[in-house]
C-alpha cells in the first residue's frame, strides 16, 4: 500500500503499528513532539517533507509493522474515521 497523502489517521495508525509513544516517534521522524500530536488530532497535517519521511518508514517496516499498520487504518474506517481528507498539507 502506498499512502498518498498523510492524515492523522494515518501517522496514528503507523506510530502505534511500531507500539511507539508520541515523544519516541518524533524522534525517529526527527520532528518536535507538538507536531506528530497535532498531526494524530487532525489540528494539522505533516508537510511534504515529513510525508516523506513517513513514506520510508512505513517502506522500511518490517511484515509485523506493516501487518498492524495495515489492520489499524481498517479498525478506523470500520469506527466510521474519516481519513481521506482533501485539503493540502501544512
Amino acid at each position: 500500500m502506498i499512502v498518498t497523502r498523510w492524515t492523522g489517521c494515518h501517522v496514528l495508525a503507523l506510530r502505534e503499528a511500531h507500539r511507539m509513544r508520541v515523544a519516541d516517534f518524533a524522534r525517529r521522524l526527527g520532528v518536535v513532539h507538538g507536531s506528530v500530536t497535532a498531526w494524530e488530532l487532525y489540528a494539522r497535517k505533516p508537510g511534504w517533507e515529513s510525508q516523506q519521511i513517513l513514506d520510508t518508514l512505513l517502506r522500511l517496516a518490517d511484515h509485523e509493522v506493516r501487518t498492524r499498520f495495515f489492520g489499524l487504518l481498517l479498525e478506523h474506517v470500520d469506527d466510521g474515521g474519516d481519513h481521506f481528507e482533501d485539503d493540502e498539507p501544512a
